[in-house]
């Protein structure tokens, strides 16, 4: 948590650097800040951004403020700073327009602005939660003295007096409040609704942002995590540089559906670090080939180490070296032999852990994971050298990560914690 005090964009951006400097040891980058950042299911390594967490927590104190089962000292005060026009009619006033008190607020202000700078984002227009009273939009209801009756009811927000974009009948309305509406308001109301160019639209579904905001009852627990997951969806899904390098080298294209599906596969095959970073090195193509190499310094060969002639490109040195492929008949004959199943040799499959292509049970695929991921790792470690990973290294490795996750899971499980599986 923080204090919602305004925190300047430099400042911010300092502590972020601060973080990465720490993460890299002071050395050149290696990733993207975006992958970085990006969570798990969006293919990053979900290292906190500190902006955007400073967001989540404004965001969290604007739906206190916002929703009405909220209740607090410190919610009264700064509302009263606000008076004679409610919360929801300051929302979504011109910065103009507003009582001139909401700028000398130190906590109030930066939430307010928070709101200005993301409204389009959080709340995208038409929004059926912008208030129809205290805006020039609907000049007659933007005195505060206006429509006394629909103030008091909290009827001032297209999403409490309509339905699909057409507003519901004054009888529905009356019965919502018990009590008697002016014939004149409702008529002044909904000519104003009827005449709006994006009256259809207002029927659009609520975004999680605005469903998160209209809960009947406040949702403190894991409140800035929802919020800040929010903040990091796309408006449309756009590959990373290195998912495009591995459908260009694979020669094929993969869905959302599948990057998610591998983006999630990856942490949860082991709970050693080391088994875990080997794989998010390949994922992400961390490593230095004989042909990036050789771009750095011609000095360097640009051929493969293990004698083949070929040029030494990402995919060949983890796949189509024809060594490597007798190794990887080997590996696919040694699962084939603890799971009795039969993987097709895709490099996809082998190097991806895309599963979309071959029906595995659910339960074996965290053991063929874990098993693939040993034999990549060896790769890795002789990356340079003339000799080709055997399989008795492979088991070596095996049983070097398969006591590293006994002792780790032998741990949860005395924490009474779930392991996806019993040793």
């Amino acid at each position: 948590r923080a204090i919602p005090t305004l925190i300047p964009n430099k400042q911010l951006s300092k502590w972020q650097n601060t973080l990465l400097s720490f993460i890299w040891n002071y050395r050149a980058p290696r990733l993207l800040k975006t992958t970085l950042n990006r969570p798990r299911q969006m293919g990053g390594l979900a290292v906190p951004d500190i902006s955007k967490y400073y967001k989540a927590i404004l965001g969290v104190r604007l739906s206190k403020i916002y929703n009405p089962t909220y209740h607090s000292d410190w919610k009264s005060i700064e509302l009263s700073a606000l008076k004679p026009y409610s919360f929801s009619e300051i929302l979504w006033m011109k910065p103009e327009e507003r009582p001139k008190t909401w700028k000398l607020n130190l906590f109030l202000y930066p939430t307010i602005l928070f709101w200005d700078r993301h409204k389009n984002f959080l709340s995208p227009s038409p929004s059926p939660l912008k208030s129809i009273t205290g805006t020039t939009a609907f000049a007659i209801a933007r005195s505060p003295t206006s429509f006394p009756i629909w103030r008091k009811f909290n009827l001032t927000r297209f999403i409490d007096i309509s339905d699909k974009g057409q507003m519901h009948t004054k009888t529905y309305l009356e019965g919502k409040i018990n009590g008697k509406i002016p014939w004149l308001e409702y008529f002044q109301i909904r000519s104003y609704l009827n005449a709006l160019p994006q009256k259809s639209s207002l029927a659009r579904p609520l975004n999680k942002f605005e469903k998160f905001l209209l809960l009947p009852k406040f949702q403190n627990k894991r409140s800035i995590s929802l919020i800040y997951s929010f903040l990091w969806k796309p408006n449309a899904y756009q590959k990373a540089k290195f998912q495009l390098l591995w459908e260009r080298d694979l020669n094929i294209e993969l869905s959302q559906k599948q990057w998610e599906s591998i983006w999630m596969s990856e942490p949860y095959t082991s709970r050693n670090i080391n088994t875990m970073l080997h794989s998010y090195k390949i994922l992400y193509r961390w490593h230095y080939t004989p042909v990036r190499l050789h771009k750095i310094s011609s000095s360097n060969s640009k051929f493969c180490s293990k004698g083949c002639g070929s040029t030494a490109d990402y995919l060949h040195c983890l796949w189509s070296c024809p060594k490597i492929q007798k190794y990887w008949t080997q590996i696919r004959n040694q699962i084939l032999k603890i799971t009795k199943i039969g993987l097709d040799l895709r490099p996809e499959t082998f190097l991806l852990l895309d599963w979309s292509k071959q029906r595995i049970p659910h339960d074996s695929k965290l053991l063929i994971a874990s098993l693939l991921n040993a034999a990549k790792s060896l790769i890795t470690l002789r990356w340079t050298s003339q000799k080709v990973p055997t399989i008795n290294e492979w088991h070596l490795k095996i049983w070097d990560w398969f006591n590293n996750d006994k002792l780790a899971y032998t741990i949860l499980l005395s924490e009474g914690q779930k392991i996806p599986f019993t040793f």
